[in-house]
């Protein structure tokens, strides 16, 4: 809530401009569910697939179980698993609904998403510490889920699957070595490039 008032601060005080949940990509609309499932979805699969390569290079190992031990009650679980979500979304509020917007605006695509791509895994260096690959693998995550979000246009979608990605780690107690995630997030990111060119060149050639 905090950071939602902070946005609607700089878009009323700073840039003088009216406050609209749609152009943040919260506009409630009968697809918003469908992009949740969507979002929950792809990072289910960003996940398990990182976790299936990681086990064919030998950096993880059968069986990746669910370890509920680090919960004692129910209560707790739910409790972890709404701030993992929370947590997940004002970072998405922030920097796609709201930073990534301007800067696309501002700059174009290509530097709007990547550049707050890189803002957003250095601004992780604060509460974490960051290694070379840590950061290729954050910067490639962020890059799929910007395209993601400049394409949709929904907080909801991105935002489920952050949150998936941020709480498989912890219920799976299972935590990357670098090049696991690095590579599915790489061909997930190429294969949505590809998804939109072709999609793009489709609609070009139906203008034509």
């Amino acid at each position: 809530m905090l950071i939602l008032v902070l946005v609607f601060l700089l878009i009323t005080r700073i840039e003088k401009k009216e406050f609209q949940l749609a152009a943040l990509g919260l506009n409630l609309q009968a697809n918003t569910l469908p992009f949740v499932v969507i979002g929950l979805i792809l990072g289910s699969v960003l996940f398990f697939g990182a976790a299936m390569f990681g086990v064919l290079i030998d950096t993880l190992h059968f069986p990746i179980l669910p370890d509920f031990s680090q919960w004692q009650i129910l209560i707790s679980f739910a409790a972890s698993l709404i701030f993992y979500v929370m947590n997940s979304f004002w970072q998405e509020l922030l920097f796609r609904g709201y930073l990534q917007t301007r800067t696309v605006d501002e700059y174009g695509r290509a530097i709007g998403i990547s550049g707050v791509a890189v803002v957003f895994v250095v601004f992780h260096g604060l509460v974490q510490s960051l290694t070379p690959i840590s950061i290729l693998t954050g910067v490639l995550l962020f890059l799929f889920i910007g395209l993601l979000y400049d394409k949709t246009k929904s907080l909801y979608l991105v935002g489920a699957l952050h949150a998936v990605l941020n709480f498989l780690p912890v219920l799976f107690n299972t935590w990357w070595q670098g090049l696991e995630a690095a590579t599915i997030y790489c061909i997930a990111f190429a294969l949505l490039v590809l998804l939109i060119l072709s999609f793009e060149r489709r609609g070009h050639e139906d203008v034509i």
